[in-house]
């Protein structure tokens, strides 16, 4: 997006990249949103700046059997996943000028339509903001709303999540997995084609859409399970 000339405002407890605070085009606000002052903060923001576009891509998760996982980890995980999409977006509607045009696409994951075992908390906080986009999607269309609302479902991201978590490195790696660059792309493609559960890459559509659901459930589940803890 600061490639491509807008004015990008970026959101995070961190800025995670010197480099970002080099750009004409971009500004960066410390916020927090986890932290009780969030909505307030957020919808003081969204008023002062009447954004064309909301980008909300902030998320984590858990990999690990669901009796060992850390309720201290999941729970952080579905305030940020779950209570900071809903605080997000419904910010954005509340704040929202109807004169003016609002875009706002929201970070869901195929986890969010799949069974993915070994990610069974993180799978239901996508699931959450599957359920809750496809709805207020169709709301605001009924009640003629000038905003626009979807939602993206990457697959696979080659990301710092195994880092982040005190993981190893896989022994082996799974092919097909996307760039952040591949998504990046697919998001400018969304801002100007709204719709929900946007799946990026052609072949991963196919098979996440369609071709999943011709094979037997037990063979879903044991390919995602060694996608996951088997390593």
């Amino acid at each position: 997006m600061i490639d491509k000339d807008y004015l990008v405002l970026g959101l995070d407890y961190k800025l995670s990249d010197s480099q970002l605070s080099l750009k004409k085009n971009y500004r960066h606000v410390l916020m927090n949103i986890t932290s009780p002052e969030f909505m307030n903060s957020w919808m003081e923001t969204l008023k002062q700046e009447k954004p064309d576009f909301i980008i909300h891509c902030a998320g984590m998760g858990a990999l690990g059997r669901f009796e060992e996982l850390s309720i201290e980890q999941e729970r952080l995980m579905i305030d940020l996943n779950v209570k900071g999409t809903y605080e997000i977006v419904k910010g954005a509607v509340l704040s929202h000028d109807e004169k003016l045009p609002l875009h706002v696409i929201v970070f869901g994951s195929t986890a969010g339509f799949s069974a993915t075992p070994s990610m069974s908390t993180y799978a239901g906080t996508k699931h959450f903001i599957s359920g809750f986009v496809t709805s207020l999607r169709a709301e605001l269309h009924l009640s003629k709303s000038i905003i626009k609302l979807s939602s993206m479902a990457p697959p696979p991201v080659r990301t710092n999540f195994r880092e982040n978590m005190g993981l190893a490195d896989r022994s082996v790696s799974i092919r097909g997995v996307l760039q952040p660059m591949d998504v990046a792309k697919d998001v400018y493609h969304v801002m100007f084609h709204p719709q929900t559960n946007r799946v990026t890459g052609f072949l991963n559509r196919l098979i996440f859409n369609y071709i999943q659901y011709l094979l037997p459930a037990f063979i879903r589940h044991r390919i995602t399970y060694n996608a996951g803890l088997k390593v």
